[in-house]
């Protein structure tokens, strides 16, 4: 994967994450959150991985739901990372 294409999935992570450090969120969604990071940096590191793209946009997908109408700027950030995964499984 393109490097720059890493460094972007990276801030938008980082955006993400800045955002979900003010919002109240429950014990499930600060799960997925881990669970989702972890995929993310195990997509985009050196190490060979069995990490998939479709199980990184399972859980954006879990998340994106729950975010929808609660958190809508940290939502606006996970359909950017959903779009960056999208063109990573093409």
């Amino acid at each position: 994967m393109p490097n720059a294409h890493n460094e972007k999935m990276q801030q938008l992570l980082l955006k993400l994450h800045e955002e979900m450090q003010n919002a109240d969120v429950d014990v499930e969604t600060q799960d997925l959150m881990r669970n989702f990071d972890a995929e993310i940096h195990a997509l985009i590191g050196p190490d060979d991985s069995s990490t998939t793209v479709e199980s990184a946009l399972d859980h954006a997908k879990s998340l994106q739901a729950d975010f929808s109408v609660s958190h809508p700027v940290a939502n606006r950030f996970l359909a950017e990372l959903i779009n960056a995964l999208v063109k990573m499984g093409v």
